[in-house]
């Protein structure tokens, strides 16, 4: 909408004030420059521009067409326009353009401008377009606007948790930004996202499904909202759960923590248990796993379980664990029934922040003098970094 309106507008603005300058000078009376310096400059628009949004492709890369019912109707628009000016000049009254001719050429820029718009709203197909998600897309940083930085960044801290640095959401927009994918590997990502995060290996798919099953049964209750109960049981007025479903930490952080939080009825103490669960990174080899209980006291919100993560110098993947919370009870006779919230399972990104080097040649060039025998030579690989 913004191409056909307003940079539209100001690229053929000069011969528009040519073309009204030249008919109020000549009684309206068409001259040499207007009609033929608008027609000339759209037919530039549409050809050359063209060619060279063509050629200007490098080898062996494609381009494709975003939205095809925007295309066709920009696409009908610039050819109507050539035979609407010729039915109107040559035409109905040759050499003479009425009131009401004036009037609906004006009328098709708003009819063209709101097509457009509701064909990009894909009001005019049979599917409504849906807004691209973030697995829908292929994202190019370099091409992302301040804005859409900025809702990037949010997307990723609700996802992995606001606590994240600077540092930690900057590694995580390079990695969504990486490289493009296929539709392949995002039915690959879509799988893994169904088995708790985890990669996808040909053996042991069936532990993996139990596992997301598990979680998935500690994450949402049998009977929907926040928790269930028996029939002849109070309805819970206090429940527990994490702060978000997923987080992510370098592998440097040393202690993590994570927030537990109560909400409903905080005037009864309370306790939970808590313990971890491996994933693809391991206990006592990526982090140290941890059990207990956390005990709220009266009034308290919100506790934290302190996580070790065990950094190394090896260059691996990006490696998650989880942590669960069971067992809410409250303390003392007269305590609210407790339950767990929604959020009972938090899974863990841990970020790899080891870089692997740069190898390198010592020297650039090496000359050796030709022998008649075979004769073994030795070069000097090194690695800088790492």
């Amino acid at each position: 909408v913004a191409n056909l309106t307003l940079m539209a507008l100001g690229s053929s603005a000069p011969e528009i004030l040519l073309s009204v300058i030249e008919i109020l000078s000549n009684n309206f009376y068409a001259g040499d420059l207007g009609p033929s310096t608008i027609v000339g400059s759209a037919a530039f628009n549409l050809f050359c521009i063209s060619a060279v949004c063509v050629v200007s492709i490098p080898n062996g890369e494609i381009r494709m067409i975003k939205d095809t019912n925007v295309y066709m109707v920009t696409a009908f628009f610039s050819v109507f326009a050539y035979l609407w000016i010729f039915l109107i000049v040559s035409g109905n009254t040759p050499d003479v353009i009425d009131i009401w001719e004036g009037i609906v050429t004006f009328l098709f820029f708003p009819l063209l401008t709101g097509l457009a718009f509701a064909a990009d709203k894909g009001y005019l197909s049979s599917v409504q377009k849906r807004e691209l998600s973030s697995h829908d897309r292929v994202i190019d940083k370099a091409d992302l606007s301040k804005e859409e930085l900025a809702s990037l960044e949010l997307r990723l801290r609700k996802q992995h948790g606001m606590e994240l640095s600077d540092e930690e959401v900057a590694r995580l927009i390079g990695k969504e930004t990486a490289e493009p994918k296929s539709k392949a590997a995002y039915r690959v990502a879509a799988t893994r996202a169904l088995l708790g995060g985890k990669r996808v290996k040909t053996g042991g798919s069936a532990d993996n499904l139990q596992d997301s099953k598990k979680s998935m049964s500690s994450v949402v209750p049998e009977q929907g909202g926040l928790g269930s109960c028996p029939d002849d049981s109070p309805a819970p007025s206090c429940f527990v759960a994490f702060s978000a479903k997923n987080y992510a930490v370098m592998e440097s952080v040393g202690n993590m923590l994570l927030p537990v939080r109560r909400t409903g009825d905080l005037s009864v103490p309370m306790q939970v248990d808590y313990k971890c669960r491996d994933g693809q990174a391991k206990a006592g080899e990526d982090f140290d796993a941890v059990e207990g209980t956390l005990k709220f006291e009266a009034g308290q919100e919100e506790l934290k379980i302190a996580i070790k993560i065990i950094n190394d110098t090896a260059c691996e993947d990006d490696e998650d664990f989880f942590v669960e919370l069971s067992n809410p009870r409250g303390i003392g006779q007269d305590a609210s029934v407790v339950a767990l919230g929604s959020l009972s399972t938090a899974r863990v990104l841990i970020v790899d922040d080891d870089i692997p080097g740069i190898l390198f040649f010592e020297q650039e060039v090496v000359e050796v003098q030709e022998e008649s025998s075979n004769k073994k030579m030795r070069v000097t690989v090194k690695r800088k970094d790492g």
